[in-house]
């Protein structure tokens, strides 16, 4: 009810669209994004590949191979790309690359255990090990 007695058309604290305003918020203050929210726990996941992906800052979103698909909406990279991209910052992994590990081990991502090949000399390189 509104103070000359009418059924109010929005509820307290509300916009007409349907947002809180501003201050008005029945939950508390905001809780914030990414590292910022408390249930945080690093950004790293595992691709159904088995490699580690990680969430990255809004600063390494540009590089060339970060996924972008539904889920990610352009936020992740494979570890080993970052790891690379870090190391190396002049000759980051771009489209049509990749990274191999040297020992196999798709989750260790030691800048020693890194080599960048082409996609068709990473396809090569195992052919001629079967």
């Amino acid at each position: 009810m509104t103070k000359s007695g009418k059924t109010a058309k929005y509820a307290h604290g509300h916009n007409p669209d349907g947002r809180f305003k501003e201050g008005h918020c029945r939950l508390g203050p905001p809780i914030g994004f990414g590292t910022e929210h408390p249930a945080w726990r690093g950004g790293e996941s595992y691709d159904l590949g088995g490699y580690v992906r990680i969430t990255l800052s809004p600063k390494e979103r540009n590089w060339p191979t970060v996924v972008h698909d539904a889920q990610s909406n352009g936020r992740k990279i494979k570890r080993s790309h970052l790891t690379w991209n870090r190391y190396y910052p002049d000759d980051a992994v771009q489209p049509g690359e990749c990274i191999h590990h040297s020992n196999e081990i798709r989750n260790d991502d030691r800048i020693e255990n890194l080599i960048k090949m082409t996609i068709g000399e990473h396809v090569s390189f195992h052919n001629r090990e079967r």
